[in-house]
């Protein structure tokens, strides 16, 4: 479901490049990622949206994969995914903004929470999984 055809043009390039990118370090991994993006984006956007909105798209997703592909690396420790996420960040990277609310028809939720829903992937399907949590529960 998309809200035209430019909303779904709009939504193919990068769906069909990030996704793809996405499952280039392994199927499994990838998949995933996007169900934890999907899972993040959605339930977000459902607690925060407002009760009669329409969310439509694969914004969320685009979103996810943007901000998984660009922390995936730094989570790794790999230099070929910090490279790729750079590349990411430099190609799709002003999209970012669209996580602020105040575009009518635009809903930052689900870009909101669909980035919010790629750290968490970058975290939850990393190799080094138990380090990072680990980490993390020490610092907080």
């Amino acid at each position: 479901m998309h809200g035209g055809w430019d909303h779904l043009s709009a939504n193919t390039g990068p769906v069909l490049v990030l996704g793809f990118l996405t499952l280039v370090s392994g199927i499994a991994r990838g998949l995933a990622a996007t169900a934890v993006i999907w899972l993040v984006a959605g339930i977000g956007t459902w607690l925060v949206a407002g009760g009669n909105s329409v969310h439509i798209g694969a914004s969320g997703l685009v979103f996810g994969w943007i901000v998984y592909l660009a922390i995936r690396g730094i989570v790794n420790r790999r230099l070929w995914e910090v490279v790729l996420g750079v590349v990411v960040l430099v190609v799709y990277g002003g999209v970012l903004l669209g996580v602020l609310p105040g575009q009518p028809g635009i809903s930052w939720q689900g870009h909101l929470f669909g980035a919010l829903g790629g750290a968490v992937a970058a975290v939850v399907v990393s190799d080094r999984r138990g380090e990072v949590v680990r980490g993390l529960a020490r610092r907080g």
